[in-house]
């Protein structure tokens, strides 16, 4: 273990670079309110937890699973906070959110954050995959640096998750593309049915499998055509 990390000590350099890009400034306008967006986010993950109904009963972007996983991440706070005496039950919680919502939002950047560098390492394992290690350590430090990614990972929206799965689903259809085994074709779908779950647009995702499928079979086709190509000459010569 310790020798696979010192062969990757480059990429772990990036990975923490990436981190440090995006959780640098984090905290910027707390306590006060800027994101529209993730108020309503946060605000409907604490309902969750308040009235027990885990109907979103909006679905906008839908943003499901950020408002799920936010849910989550609060229980946790709600548990530890409560331990420590800080809070006395849901509904004292919950207020809290109306009087600082400070720690609600870092807790939600903080998963932005995660997600972002994340997307870092599956850049690298796609670049690795494709073109080989070097590649890849280049396009997760051009991922890692892109202003419009950084700058979205200190923000609570759905373009940093669904990017992550999509980029999940993508690297399982290079898989499809290489071996064509169930498993593969399961988790691209998985992670395609997580991204749309997150935001409608990358449904797009769906294609990219369909596409690999078609390429995947394409390839056999023509080496099959290929190897009988070939082989058929020298069957007859025998």
């Amino acid at each position: 273990m310790l020798r696979k990390l010192e062969k990757n000590w480059l990429l772990i350099i990036i990975l923490e670079f990436a981190f440090f890009l995006r959780a640098y400034g984090m905290s910027f306008g707390l306590p006060y309110i800027y994101e529209a967006d993730a108020y309503v986010y946060i605000n409907r993950a604490v309902v969750f937890l308040q009235t027990g109904d885990w109907n979103p009963h909006w679905f906008g972007n839908p943003a499901s699973i950020l408002m799920y996983l936010l849910a989550a991440l609060y229980a946790l706070y709600f548990i530890i906070a409560k331990s420590f005496g800080f809070f006395n039950d849901m509904q004292s919680f919950t207020n809290y959110l109306r009087v600082n919502p400070t720690y609600f939002y870092l807790i939600g950047r903080g998963l932005m954050v995660f997600f972002g560098t994340l997307s870092t390492l599956i850049t690298y394992k796609i670049g690795k995959k494709i073109f080989g290690k070097k590649v890849g350590l280049i396009a997760a430090f051009l991922f890692a640096v892109i202003p419009i990614h950084v700058g979205a990972s200190k923000i609570i929206r759905t373009d940093i998750m669904a990017t992550f799965f999509i980029l999940l689903s993508f690297l399982y259809c290079i898989h499809i593309l290489e071996e064509d085994n169930l498993h593969s074709y399961i988790m691209a779908g998985i992670f395609a049915g997580l991204a749309t779950a997150t935001k409608y647009s990358a449904a797009l995702v769906i294609l990219m499998i369909i596409i690999a499928r078609i390429m995947r079979k394409g390839r056999t086709l023509f080496r099959d055509t290929m190897d009988h190509g070939v082989s058929a000459p020298l069957l007859e010569g025998w």
